[in-house]
């Protein structure tokens, strides 16, 4: 089992040294969202992260009222030439609501565009992170989503294993607290745990 962080343009500066030396070896760090929100604190994570000796990846914040394969595109294109050590992944933890407020339920089909598109661009199967109790009250468990890694959100310290989604058996990463102190990093961040 592997300590890490998810960071965004939230968390800065980070000392990535401080980090690595209490003992996190990964950062998955936030790249784009929608079709044309770029992270402006992306490349600055990326590189003094890499330096640090932390193994990194990018995800992207997936808006379901915006086209799959251009929110895809954006990512590709966002991250492209910058080098990472884990896989992509996909953020699905919001929904498009009416003007009234209500949510309205997203088309599971849109998060595999993104997939396919990412896998076929990286050569690298992209990861989903997502809470069970927002993934089957909004996707349900569509048959291919187990072939996928799963990165899962379950915020509790007794559990010896998140809570999972419908559609998977078995998970990757854990995050497992939105409120940890970490050496190096200002305010609060995500905490993670990876079995791979």
């Amino acid at each position: 089992m592997e300590n890490g962080i998810d960071v965004s343009h939230w968390q800065w500066p980070i000392d990535w040294g401080q980090v690595k030396a209490a003992g996190y070896t990964f950062a998955y760090i936030k790249a784009t969202e929608g079709t044309a929100f770029l992270d402006n604190r992306m490349a600055a994570h990326w590189l003094n992260a890499g330096q640090a000796g932390l193994k990194r990846g990018f995800y992207h914040f997936f808006r379901p009222g915006l086209n799959a394969a251009m929110q895809a595109a954006h990512f590709i294109i966002a991250t492209r030439g910058l080098e990472t050590e884990l896989r992509p992944v996909l953020d699905v933890e919001t929904v498009q609501k009416t003007p009234a407020g209500q949510p309205i339920k997203p088309d599971a089909n849109n998060l595999l565009i993104w997939l396919q598109f990412v896998e076929m661009a990286t050569g690298q199967k992209p990861m989903i992170y997502t809470a069970a109790w927002f993934f089957d009250t909004y996707y349900g468990a569509p048959i291919w989503a187990r072939n996928y890694p799963l990165w899962c959100a379950h915020y509790s310290t007794a559990p010896t294993a998140p809570r999972l989604p419908k559609a998977w058996t078995d998970w990757s990463i854990w995050q497992y607290s939105s409120q940890g102190k970490v050496p190096g990093v200002p305010g609060a961040c995500d905490l993670d745990r990876s079995r791979t």
